[in-house]
């Protein structure tokens, strides 16, 4: 259903009235003609004109009477399912003010967003809205203007109070068929005066705040609500500990349509004494569907994972509890999005401004952009807790990840249900424990924190929240790039560097152990002292070459020495070809 085909409606119905009155003329029209007679004051009236007149009495109150029994029909089953007499009724009354073209505004909200025209939303004239199961709608009393309006106005608020009906200033509808009196306007119709409208601009149901969708929100920051708004259109950035710049998307997952109670609570327990600086989050999980064993998944190790003012009001409330139950999971939450007035009613009046709005003026942010705004300063303040090279280790981000999202939590609806071993020791991290073991409250007794936050104070529950990856400025980054590779190059000098100076010591090692040898082999043929020169040059030039044919030790002789050997080998003994030196 969109804005056209409620026109073409609204128009059909318009032509009603005038369909009856043809065929009524039509059908009539001699019975019309004695009437004029009448009306134009002939004395005495003939019969004749006097059967016109109760022809015409009778029929048209047989066609009003008929028009009635068909509005009361169609008001009580085709257009607007009615339960109570008093409903169908007043179903009757407004759709005639439609028929007859005195209607005000006739809306239709589907999914969190308004279906109407504009110049009907600012109508003082009765009204009708439709809203589904996914939205909510928000009406107030406004001033009346003009004095038949006044009247009309006060004459309908007398007859309600009269059957016992005395409507608030502001009202909260849920799905339903909501009937609205002409000095009531819907949250946020009257900041459309402010601005000019456009035929072909459609952000103006972002301006209407009194229309809220009860379902899961997801925002970016780097996403812009619509084309006037000044609030987010990039990505956030921050600051390190050391002064570096980064940049990220910030993003946030929250809702007004589910309740924390029962369907959602936070297990805690104590690890150590019990202090409020001891309590932790705890999460279980179901073995099986078969068995009552369940899992301890993870023990928050951060303190900090839950606010202190949480924290003592978790702890009073533990000290308080008398009737312990066996745990069991909570309820799984329903398909359809929950109405809660309250919730509503703090999320639509309870907002911020920003002072570059639409058009120059303060913007007023509706919820559903108010998480996103918290989440970046929460993003700013962790980043400026870490260095810049911390922050390149994925671990880091991931820990920086993880405070985001619950201290987002916890600055939104929250609820907790204490956890304890039946011996009273403390729980371990990825034990199993069977239910029986397990003493808890029931989950429609778990504890809603009253603790006063930004979100919480709104009727906001954070489902979830985070932020992407963390980018700098390119040159910071080929500089982090140089210095990552700088390092790189002086472990490899200084490996290439040591095994250098092994290598030096391994061949100086050897030149040692050769030349030792060397020398006691020359020192062999001096020893004897009975031998002859000739002797003596054979036995030194045997020992040089043995010496020499040693692998380790030719390779540390130059080229000459080899040369040399073999010369003197051919001086003394020419005859002989098969030197070793020669190999």
């Amino acid at each position: 259903m969109d804005v056209e085909f409620l026109g073409r409606q609204r128009n059909l119905l318009r032509l009603i009235p005038l369909f009856l009155f043809l065929i009524f003329y039509i059908s009539f029209r001699g019975e019309i003609a004695d009437a004029r007679q009448w009306l134009a004051g002939v004395e005495p009236l003939p019969d004749e004109v006097r059967h016109s007149l109760l022809v015409l009495a009778v029929n048209l109150l047989a066609y009003v009477i008929l028009y009635v029994f068909w509005l009361l029909t169609v008001s009580a089953q085709a257009v607007f399912p009615s339960a109570r007499l008093s409903q169908v009724f007043l179903t009757a009354i407004y759709m005639l003010f439609h028929t007859l073209g005195l209607h005000g505004m006739a809306v239709y909200v589907r999914n969190g967003r308004i279906k109407a025209y504009v110049e009907e939303l600012q109508l003082m004239r009765p009204g009708t809205a439709i809203v589904d199961f996914n939205s909510a709608l928000v009406t107030e009393r406004i001033p009346v203007r003009g004095l038949l309006t006044r009247l009309f106005t006060t004459l309908l608020r007398g007859l309600l109070r009269i059957v016992g009906v005395n409507l608030p200033p502001v009202r909260i509808h849920n799905a339903k068929v909501v009937f609205t009196l002409p000095d009531e306007r819907i949250r946020g119709v009257n900041d459309l005066l402010t601005h000019p409208i456009t035929p072909e601009d459609r952000t103006w149901m972002d301006r209407i705040v009194g229309v809220v969708d009860l379902r899961n929100q997801f925002r970016l920051s780097g996403r812009q609500p619509h084309k006037l708004s000044k609030r987010f259109t990039m990505n956030v950035f921050a600051y390190t500990r050391d002064g570096i710049e980064v940049e990220s998307n910030v993003w946030v997952m929250a809702n007004l349509g589910q309740e924390p109670v029962p369907y959602f609570p936070l297990n805690v327990t104590y690890v150590g004494d019990r202090e409020p600086r001891n309590l932790r989050v705890v999460s279980l999980k179901k073995v099986s569907g078969q068995t009552d064993l369940f899992r301890v998944q993870s023990i928050s190790s951060d303190p900090d994972e839950l606010d202190p003012q949480d924290r003592l009001e978790i702890h009073t409330h533990f000290n308080t509890i008398t009737a312990w139950t066996i745990y069991a999971n909570p309820p799984s939450p329903p398909l359809l999005p929950i109405f809660n007035a309250g919730r509503v009613f703090s999320a639509v009046y309870a907002r911020a401004r920003h002072h570059l709005g639409l058009g120059g003026a303060d913007e007023i942010i509706p919820w559903v952009e108010l998480p996103v705004h918290v989440a970046v300063d929460l993003f700013r303040e962790i980043i400026s807790r870490h260095n810049y090279n911390e922050l390149c280790d994925p671990e880091t981000v991931g820990t920086a990840r993880g405070k985001l999202n619950a201290r987002m939590r916890n600055s939104g609806m929250l609820s907790c249900r204490p956890l304890l071993h039946v011996s009273g020791a403390p729980l371990e991290e990825g034990r199993r424990y069977p239910a029986q073991d397990l003493l808890t409250v029931p989950a429609s007794q778990a504890l809603l924190l009253r603790s006063p936050k930004v979100l919480r104070d709104r009727g906001i529950r954070i489902m979830a929240s985070g932020f992407g990856d963390l980018k700098v400025d390119e040159r910071i980054y080929k500089q982090r790039l140089n210095l990552w590779s700088a390092g790189w190059d002086r472990e490899t000098e200084e490996t290439a560097a040591g095994l250098d100076v092994e290598s030096v010591r391994a061949r100086t090692r050897a030149r040692i152990h050769a030349q030792r040898e060397f020398v006691e082999r020359l020192a062999q043929p001096f020893q004897t002292a009975q031998t002859t020169r000739e002797i003596l040059a054979l036995r030194v030039l045997q020992a040089l070459e043995t010496a020499a044919a040693d692998p380790k030790t030719r390779q540390l002789l130059p080229e000459d020495t080899i040369t040399l050997l073999n010369n003197i080998h051919d001086w003394l003994l020419p005859e002989d070809s098969g030197s070793s030196t020669r190999a």
